[in-house]
């Protein structure tokens, strides 16, 4: 079992929601339109997602260098709210090599600072 964990204060995110091309640059499609739908907690979004995918590349033990963006990991949400992660390209490359079966993820927010959490086993 690898776990990673991250926290993300929602200030830190202003610069990046400010900008279409950061979006863009980080977060899938389908992420930038789940973050649009949440006008009130846009900030607080963004920074959970971001920390979700940085969770994730720690539970991996491999930081972003493995990677060719952080749009190879996918945030998406169920119909019930709740995070899943979707690898793409080297990210699900890897985990077919490893062995990986499943991963988790978690995010949480309170107080201006967004936290998450990734097991995979």
């Amino acid at each position: 079992m690898k776990v990673g964990i991250d926290i993300v204060k929602w200030e830190r995110m202003e610069n990046i929601a400010a900008s279409n091309q950061k979006m863009k640059k980080i977060f899938t499609a389908e992420e930038v339109a789940y973050i649009e739908n949440k006008k009130d907690n846009k900030l607080q979004t963004i920074a959970g997602i971001y920390a979700l995918k940085e969770a994730t590349l720690k539970a991996f033990g491999e930081g972003i260098c493995g990677l060719n963006s952080l749009k190879e990991i996918e945030v998406s949400h169920n119909s019930f709210g709740a995070c899943e992660i979707v690898l793409q390209g080297n990210a699900k490359k890897t985990a077919k090599m490893r062995g990986y079966i499943e991963i988790i993820g978690n995010i949480s927010h309170d107080g201006g600072i967004s936290a998450a959490i990734c097991v995979i086993r």
